[in-house]
């Protein structure tokens, strides 16, 4: 048996974002988890159970990033490229 190649964006919603600007500190230390690619790249497993920053709500509104539910997988597009994480909050 053999899986059928098809692109991504037919199985899943594909959703990117962006760091919220690092100098405004009112985006920074927050309640909403933010994770990265370093801390991905360091997962013991395939979990990611909680982050080392959060940002705020101003951060959130003011940037591309993005909430997501919890079970989500998280990919990696940007250097490093590929990493992969489940999200469990």
């Amino acid at each position: 048996m053999s899986w059928p190649t098809v692109p991504a964006s037919d199985v899943c919603e594909i959703i990117s974002g962006g760091t919220p600007k690092r100098n405004e500190p009112e985006y920074w230390n927050g309640d909403i988890p933010w994770v990265t690619p370093k801390e991905i790249s360091r997962l013991e497993t395939p979990y990611l159970e909680e982050t080392e920053e959060c940002i705020t709500e101003a951060g959130l509104k003011n940037s591309s990033a993005q909430m997501l539910p919890a079970g989500s997988v998280l990919l990696s597009s940007r250097a490093p490229i590929g990493l992969v994480a489940v999200n469990r909050y």
